[in-house]
């Protein structure tokens, strides 16, 4: 009975560096930069946009951290290799509202953006300040790349964008 255990740990060690093995061997397709609760703009509505140039990303970052002192540094994106995107949820009358993003996938020219809109379980206290939930990320790059499709939690297209390479 003693020797069993010393053959399973092993095997379990083995299967271990397997599993993280074939997790860090896949590209990622996209990378959350950034999200919150307070953009630096008004939008009523849910609003997204594509932003294609450093000049354009500088623009977006400063007036998304204008209200952030000091101002974090603008990061660098090489803009030859990834997409990137500004989502916002819009303006929400409570504390309690984020985005996350929940897939994303390349169907032949198509890229589908899956977005999921939490909001505060009915009935719990919120603070009750104005939010504005946004989503900043990068998408890599597909040569073919043509359209954007955003879409919510139940798959319902909330906005289509042409791609400008």
């Amino acid at each position: 009975m003693k020797n069993s255990g010393k053959k399973i740990i092993p095997i379990f060690i083995l299967l271990h560096c397997f599993l993280f093995s074939s997790c860090a061997s896949q590209p990622r397709l996209y990378e959350v930069m950034d999200r919150g609760i307070r953009i630096g703009r008004h939008s009523p509505d849910f609003h997204f946009e594509a932003i294609n140039s450093p000049e354009k990303f500088e623009q977006a970052f400063k007036l998304i951290y204008s209200n952030v002192l000091p101002s974090p540094a603008v990061p660098q994106v090489d803009f030859q290799e990834f997409f990137v995107f500004l989502a916002s949820a819009g303006e929400k009358p409570t504390a309690g509202y984020g985005m996350e993003l929940k897939k994303v996938t390349w169907q032949g020219d198509l890229l589908i953006i899956e977005l999921f809109l939490n909001k505060p379980s009915p009935g719990t206290m919120q603070a009750q300040v104005l939010t504005n939930p946004f989503l900043l990320f990068k998408v890599k790059r597909a040569a073919e790349a043509k359209e954007v499709e955003v879409r919510d939690q139940n798959s319902r297209v909330l906005f289509t964008l042409h791609l400008h390479n």
